[in-house]
């Protein structure tokens, strides 16, 4: 290594790579002492900052907004193959000494995973063919730092759903209104619609633009939006069945029969209120 590359020799940490770094203009590394030193203990010690932005490629935000999202930091030799170094990762102490801010989110846990990371090519160097007797091909020696952050449930639900509750509380419950009160009836749940459609775009602003796949809080407010236009389309069918008795005289029994539809469409869309939210929830899990 000294006859190789002196630089390397005098100071390893130099041939550290950050493999998922986004802004490499932006990117910024110390070494700290610019050379090594010998420790107390009878090892050579230096530290390594950095400060840049990395992508996360593997975020899964199916669960919105009860997620659990991984965020990786990958490193690698960049100057030597797999098999020339032995470099070895020894816990000490907490991965993370001081966690991660970001607003919404808590630490869980923090990973550290060794791994050979391939490439089928060989830079152009033809010692790598010699060396790993394959052509087109080169494999460095790296380590992924795994760090695992979950959103807190409660806040969550006061954040997103509970405004939701609120307002399907006042729609399913709007079928009990009584038929002579048609104009609240009818009202009700065109209004609701509105604050759905307001509600769903305050939290679409937390999200990333673009996603191909729909978020648990899409599978829920979409199905009691739906849920609103049936309850007003109850309403509407129950109104003009009301206005039809009255040219026949039969106006009190239509409402008494208007008031028993209304209490059993009640409990059906109560049900369904209530199991919908789980059976998207396990559906976004698997």
């Amino acid at each position: 290594m000294r006859e190789w590359d002196p630089e390397i020799y005098e100071c390893p940490l130099k041939t550290v790579g950050f493999i998922n770094v986004v802004e490499a203009q932006d990117f910024k590394t110390q070494l700290e002492p610019s050379k090594s030193t010998l420790d107390d203990d009878g090892h050579y010690i230096q530290w390594l900052e950095y400060s840049g932005k990395f992508i996360a490629t593997s975020l899964d935000l199916s669960l919105f907004p009860f997620e659990t999202i991984v965020l990786p930091l990958c490193i690698e030799l960049d100057d030597l193959y797999a098999g020339e170094s032995d470099v070895e990762y020894l816990p000490s102490g907490q991965v993370i000494t001081a966690p991660p801010s970001i607003n919404g989110y808590s630490l869980k846990h923090c990973d550290v995973i060794p791994y050979i990371n391939t490439y089928q090519t060989n830079w152009g160097f033809q010692y790598a063919n010699s060396f790993f007797n394959k052509q087109n091909f080169s494999a460095y020696q790296a380590f992924r730092i795994e760090t695992t952050l979950t959103r807190d449930p409660w806040n969550s639900f006061v954040n997103i759903f509970l405004p939701l509750v609120i307002v399907m509380i006042i729609v399913i419950t709007a079928p009990l209104v009584a038929i002579q009160d048609y104009q609240t009836k009818l009202a009700i749940p065109a209004s609701a619609l509105l604050v759905l459609v307001f509600l769903q775009d305050g939290y679409k602003k937390i999200l990333p633009p673009g996603l191909n796949y729909p978020t648990l809080a899409d599978l829920i407010y979409t199905f009691n939006m739906f849920i609103t236009i049936m309850v007003f389309l109850w309403s509407l069918i129950q109104t003009k069945l009301y206005f039809a008795s009255q040219l026949n005289g039969g106006q009190l029994k239509q409402a008494q029969l208007a008031g028993l539809m209304d209490n059993q469409f009640f409990l059906i869309t109560l049900f369904f209120s209530l199991l919908a939210p789980y059976l998207f929830y396990k559906s976004c899990r698997r």
